[in-house]
């Protein structure tokens, strides 16, 4: 495994440079699908990262796992965060799908440029509050009829099935949450809405709308989310941040090491100042890196406390220090950074909209302080009521 780790890690900043780096300005200002980047990637079993080996995928361990969408982040942030949604699509199938189900939807993966989504966001309802799905399904006869509005729906067109949240409505009116497994297009399934945010464009995420759909009954899962599950998606939140602010660092940094004003012999990177701002900013994401490591490290599948509170924490400290880091590199280097040039902006831009993704600040701090007080925490509350 060890040498699987190293080869794959070769191979993904090998890739990042001749690949994903280059595509990554367009792929912003266009706010298209970063396919250059998927097909390159794919080539090298990133998208099958987390698909156990005895299905044919690399069944990397989390740590390893996050390292590789940091490394991905660094040069664009939004093909991170597909992978990433990708990835997380096949963790649900792996940890729920019925036997027939799972070979069969994890072979594309291993064998074919293959991306699943993972939708859950809706207009009414927050992650980071009190989740409740308006997504319903329903069982009529031999199939399930699913019905609802899912908005910011990574990748919705191109990924070929979904895992989509939904709520279960049975004969006795009762409610359950429950995940379903969705293709990507089909009778009762529409892809709307124009894509225009203000990061994270590449990732391409317009709203869904499911009427009278019709799914097979074996594409339920019952259960909406793990605590293990919940925790992996956090991390990898986060990863895409620090990533994303990593590589920030490194184009502040040659930029000042080439700079030299009119009047100077010198580079701005011998302006003590600017040493003591890059120093800064150094150690507030060398910290954040080890916070997420550690959580990563400790990630246990199914149990709350050594899953839950260790991303808790990490997110919280990635996100801040993600968004300062940014910030500050950008006072660093000037007007300039404020153009598209350099993607300093397009890597502020990233971090501040991949830190609108849940749990928010708030979730995150009530989670710690409620853990520290002896209380059983989870990541999200759902709602399966009315």
């Amino acid at each position: 495994m060890d040498h699987v780790r190293a080869q794959l890690g070769a191979s993904v900043d090998e890739v990042c440079e001749m690949v994903v780096r280059p595509a990554a300005a367009s792929v912003d200002r266009e706010a298209r699908h970063p396919v250059e980047s998927w097909k390159a990637l794919s080539e090298i079993g990133v998208l099958r990262m987390r698909v156990p080996v005895e299905d044919g995928g690399f069944g990397l361990d989390l740590a390893s796992y996050i390292a590789v969408i940091e490394r991905i982040a660094r040069a664009c942030a939004a093909s991170a965060m597909t992978v990433h949604m990708h990835s997380t699509a096949c963790d649900a199938i792996v940890r729920g799908a019925p036997a027939h189900r799972r070979g069969e939807w994890l072979a594309p993966v291993v064998d074919e440029l293959t991306l699943y989504g993972s939708w859950g966001s809706e207009p009414g309802s927050s992650a980071s509050r009190l989740f409740h799905s308006s997504t319903t399904v329903v069982r009529r006869g031999d199939e399930f009829v699913v019905d609802g509005l899912k908005h910011f729906c990574t990748m919705a067109g191109v990924a070929r099935g979904a895992m989509v949240a939904c709520t279960l409505v049975d004969e006795q009116a009762r409610h359950q949450p429950v995940s379903i497994f969705v293709p990507g297009e089909g009778p009762g399934i529409e892809v709307f809405g124009d894509w225009e945010p203000l990061g994270m464009r590449g990732t391409v995420s317009p709203s869904v709308r499911f009427s009278a759909c019709g799914i097979e009954a074996d594409r339920v899962f019952i259960g909406r989310s793990s605590p293990g599950g919940t925790a992996q998606l956090a991390l990898g939140f986060s990863a895409v941040m620090l990533g994303s602010a990593e590589g920030a660092l490194g184009t502040a940094t040659d930029h000042c090491r080439a700079k030299v004003l009119a009047g100077s012999s010198e580079p701005i990177a011998a302006d003590p100042l600017v040493r003591r701002h890059l120093g800064h900013v150094v150690a507030r994401l060398a910290a954040a890196r080890a916070v997420l490591f550690e959580a990563a490290r400790e990630w246990v599948p199914d149990e709350p406390r050594w899953s839950v509170v260790p991303a808790a924490r990490a997110k919280y400290v990635v996100q801040d220090a993600a968004l300062a880091a940014t910030s500050e590199l950008m006072q660093i280097v000037g007007g300039i950074s404020a153009t598209p040039g350099l993607g300093l902006e397009r890597a502020f831009r990233d971090v501040r909209t991949a830190s609108l993704m849940p749990p928010n600040p708030d979730r995150m701090s009530w989670l710690l302080g409620a853990d520290l007080l002896g209380e059983q925490v989870q990541m999200f509350d759902f709602s399966a009521s009315q």
